[in-house]
């Protein structure tokens, strides 16, 4: 990674001292959470100077060094803040912090970990180090074709209700089973469930796939009694689990696979992102990638309303999923990886054959060096006129239903993200809307000759830009 400064480890209360000696806090600036600032002592102030905070105090007064007060800036009006948390086996959990003082695309990032009651800061970082961080997180070994998929959308107690059915499954397939029995033929009551929820809520790691639910920011709490009771009838009644008359629940054969699948889980990775817009509103970005066995990879996605979409993902998805976070403008509507599922979606499903699943988000270009996506050729023309915009009917965050002039959604209060007018062109490279006839886009500067305007591949429904092989509309759902 290209850091210019790694700074030696800081207590709490004294990077609070430097900050507020820097100027005040704004926004998502992380100050707040460091809490009381200290005094400084003679010894602290030695340990300061050496390790390049703070220039040797004059007549009493204590100043921050030229380097480290351009990092207090950061840190005190950021626009971006980007969160990694990785997981691996033996409840390995790493947390990689970065703020950005504007795009990450505009590189400048300094990283803030907390470790124990110091934090370790290193300054300054590019785009190019967070796909590098996220990257390296990838569990080693080839993608292989299995020939199954999983989709659905759930509330939240109902997908925990999930979560606990398939870690009581995998802790039997664990614990070794009869030769000839298979997992359809476990059963289970709802207290034994009730009772491991309410036991291993928490943050413990692989063996309990449940716990995902509460870094997803959907269910700080375990389900009630009467919520998993709802959460096992919902199941049943979309095909998922069976219920016999004596009130035990088993597995469907459909779902054998997945739990197969999330016996071993190797890794997982998290990813959010809040971004303060330049409208003064917050944005944020939320996705959980778990890695099991086989290279299967199993996405958590928060919509709206304390409901999560689950589906099983591909590496490639994951990488188009970063490419648009960081090159999602301050100044634009979100990326589309941060589009999450409508709400539309009624019921979870499970699909025998992969080539059967709707298709993604629209995926990014190829991925191109952050620094060759900055780089504006010198013959690229001046900014173009405004391109007429159409309102969609939904939500491309949440999914609820838009009134024809609405400017944000009433459910999830995220900006309506307009779209193109059928004759013009969008942007292979940043996703830029385009006049009709331009030839070089007027953000990056990318070569537009030779693309075919958006009316070729526009949901006739909500506007949403498609794929040219889309099935499905990633926006509201409906059949193409």
């Amino acid at each position: 990674m290209a850091i210019t400064i790694i700074y030696p480890d800081i207590p709490r209360s004294v990077l609070a001292r430097l900050l507020d000696l820097a100027g005040k806090s704004d926004g998502i600036s992380p100050r707040p959470l460091l809490g009381e600032p200290a005094i400084l002592n003679t010894d602290q102030l030695s340990e300061l100077y050496a390790g390049g905070y703070i220039d040797l105090p004059e007549k009493g007064a204590v100043q921050l060094s030229r380097a480290f007060n351009q990092v207090a800036q950061v840190l005190l009006n950021p626009h971006t803040n980007v969160t990694l948390r990785i997981w691996g086996k033996d409840s390995v959990c790493g947390e990689t912090n970065i703020q950005f003082p504007r795009d990450m695309i505009q590189g400048k990032g300094v990283i803030l970990n907390q470790i124990g009651s110091m934090y370790r800061i290193s300054a300054f970082v590019e785009d190019s180090d967070v796909t590098k961080l996220f990257s390296q997180s990838f569990p080693i070994g080839k993608e292989q074709d299995i020939d199954f998929a999983f989709e659905g959308q759930f509330d939240g107690s109902v997908a925990a209700v999930l979560f606990g059915v398939l870690d009581l499954a995998r802790n039997h397939v664990k614990s070794g089973m009869r030769p000839g029995e298979s997992i359809i033929d476990y059963g289970f009551s709802v207290q034994q469930l009730y009772d491991y929820l309410s036991k291993n809520w928490g943050w413990t790691g692989f063996k309990d796939l449940l716990t995902y639910i509460v870094p997803a920011g959907i269910m700080p709490e375990p389900p009630s009694l009467l919520q998993t009771v709802d959460g096992l009838r919902s199941l049943v009644k979309v095909g998922l689990l069976h219920e016999d008359k004596k009130d035990r629940f088993s597995i469907f054969p459909g779902l054998e696979p997945l739990v197969n699948l999330t016996v071993k889980l190797q890794s997982g990775i998290q990813w959010q992102r809040v971004a303060r817009m330049d409208s003064g509103e917050l944005v944020a970005s939320n996705r959980i990638y778990l890695f099991g066995d086989r290279a299967f990879i199993l996405c958590l996605t928060p919509t709206v309303a304390g409901r999560v979409y689950i589906a099983r993902a591909k590496k490639q998805e994951i990488t188009d999923f970063i490419l648009d976070e960081i090159t999602a403008g301050l100044n634009n509507a979100p990326a589309q990886a941060t589009r999450t599922k409508p709400t539309a979606v009624p019921q979870p499903k499970v699909i025998a054959s992969a080539a059967a699943m709707p298709k993604p988000p629209v995926a990014a270009p190829a991925p191109v060096s952050p620094s060759a996506q900055r780089a504006v050729p010198s013959s690229a023309p001046s900014p173009a006129p405004a391109v007429p915009l159409a309102t969609p009917k939904y939500c491309n965050k949440c999914g609820a239903s838009l009134k024809p002039d609405a400017k944000h959604c009433n459910q999830c209060g995220a900006p309506v993200i307009s779209h193109a007018a059928p004759d013009s062109t969008v942007c292979p490279q940043c996703g830029q809307i385009q006049k009709p006839g331009a030839k070089f886009c007027n953000k990056c500067g990318a070569t537009l000759v030779g693309q075919t305007p958006s009316s070729a591949n526009v949901c006739p429904q909500c506007g949403r830009q498609l794929n040219p092989d889309a099935k499905f509309c990633p926006g509201c759902g409906r059949k193409l």
